[in-house]
């Protein structure tokens, strides 16, 4: 009779536990399709509420639950004055779901699904856009991942907003020059590679720009001087007469400046 009384216990709870599961799911797919037609619908204010459930209960539910929320997180912060306490809410936000979206990445099934690196990129991208204020260390060490892993590989826009950053960071500490010059070579040879590559003349006009964009960066960055290339290599080549990646390195950038004349060119070579 106990046992009869245990087993039967046990069933009410198995059976409980049974529809509270399926009661939470149901929340879940309420929440998630109501915030999903609100977002289409621009009407980020309602959509907001039912989205952060979702992210809060069942965060793996459906892909596009991060990218409706991007979506409204960005309206939301139009909303609000750039620097205000409600827009740093959203924008951390924003930046925290990225970081969600990263972490369950392999728990989507879907096709077109992003690699990680391309949401590290979107996250920079967004956080160059919208941060009220921009911490360059920050980004390019950010991106840096990204171009240092995939290369030609990486995504047009984050070979240039790495340069970019490389070139605001240049622009605070004369110690980053050699490191920017790199970083100019490295990403002009990925963009070349990119536009050799491509066989859509659309695609190769836009990486052209972005080609063109680099070479900017470099003009107005004031170490594309003879004299300040002799000052960053002189040394060092002489240290590094065995290093032919580096020696290689450096006669790439003192070309592409015009700087062949000098010793340093000549001793590189």
């Amino acid at each position: 009779m106990h046992y009869m009384k245990l087993k039967l216990f046990a069933t009410v709870v198995l059976l409980a536990a049974g529809a509270m599961t399926i009661s939470a799911q149901e929340g879940c797919d309420q929440n998630s399709s109501l915030s999903h037609e609100y977002v289409k619908a621009g009407n980020f204010k309602d959509a907001y509420e039912p989205w952060k459930a979702v992210m809060k209960d069942c965060p793996t539910l459906r892909y596009y639950t991060y990218t409706d929320g991007f979506t409204l997180l960005e309206g939301l912060m139009k909303t609000q004055t750039k620097g205000s306490a409600q827009y740093q809410a959203y924008f951390d936000e924003m930046m925290a779901a990225y970081d969600q979206l990263t972490k369950h990445l392999g728990d989507f099934r879907a096709t077109g699904i992003p690699t990680p690196e391309r949401v590290l990129t979107n996250k920079i991208q967004d956080y160059l856009k919208l941060a009220p204020e921009i911490d360059a260390k920050y980004a390019y060490t950010e991106l840096r991942k990204v171009t240092d892993l995939q290369k030609d590989a990486a995504l047009g826009s984050a070979i240039f907003y790495m340069l970019q950053q490389s070139f605001a960071l240049l622009a605070n500490d004369a110690t980053h020059k050699e490191q920017f010059l790199t970083d100019y070579m490295n990403s002009t040879e990925w963009m070349d590679k990119k536009i050799a590559d491509t066989t859509s003349e659309n695609t190769k006009a836009s990486y052209a720009r972005i080609r063109e964009n680099l070479d900017a960066l470099l003009i107005n960055s004031g170490a594309a001087t003879c004299e300040s290339l002799e000052g960053i290599y002189k040394d060092k080549v002489e240290t590094s007469k065995t290093d032919m990646e580096f020696l290689q390195q450096v006669l790439t950038v003192m070309r592409k400046l015009k700087c062949t004349e000098t010793d340093t060119y000549f001793q590189a070579a």
